[in-house]
């Protein structure tokens, strides 16, 4: 697993005997811990112990790394724990640059000149063309066509 990162494992013990078994697991590494660390289990029944490893450092776990499981009245089961914390290798493949409120502007700037309008007169133009048709709807079916026929000259004269 990658530095930084939690890996988790889960690791099923089964009482095999007939009487209950009581038992307390034990990682005795820094970067291990195991969940429950007490545990009482039923005969013929289970108990899932999960192993969480969480590393800050790159490290292996070796042989020495073990699950212990000291059962009351047992003998210790030692279950091994190997694996491997490593730091990603990460490259940038390609480089950018987030554009500054100056360049933005100067692209906004750009693009109303490319449409022959300064912002200035493209405000001027959308509030005297709203003032329009605000005067046609309140003027009624004449007024409307009257706009009608100026809307297409504008467009005919665009094209």
């Amino acid at each position: 697993t990658a530095v930084g990162i939690e890996r988790k494992k889960t690791v099923t013990v089964k009482n095999t005997g007939k009487v209950p078994a009581v038992f307390h697991a034990n990682v005795g590494f820094p970067n291990l811990r195991v969940e429950p660390e007490r545990a009482r289990v039923e005969p013929g029944k289970t108990e899932t112990l999960t192993v969480t490893l969480m590393s800050t450092t790159p490290t292996t776990l070796s042989s020495n790394a073990a699950l212990m499981l000291n059962v009351r009245g047992g003998k210790p089961c030692r279950c091994p724990i190997e694996g491997e914390v490593i730091v990603p290798d990460v490259t940038v493949v390609q480089e950018f640059a987030l554009p500054t409120a100056e360049a933005e502007g100067e692209a906004e700037a750009a693009s109303k000149a490319e449409d022959g309008k300064s912002p200035r007169s493209a405000k001027s133009a959308k509030s005297s063309k709203s003032s329009k048709t605000k005067k046609s709807a309140k003027s009624g079916d004449a007024a409307s066509e009257a706009k009608d026929d100026e809307e297409g000259a504008e467009a005919a004269s665009k094209a």
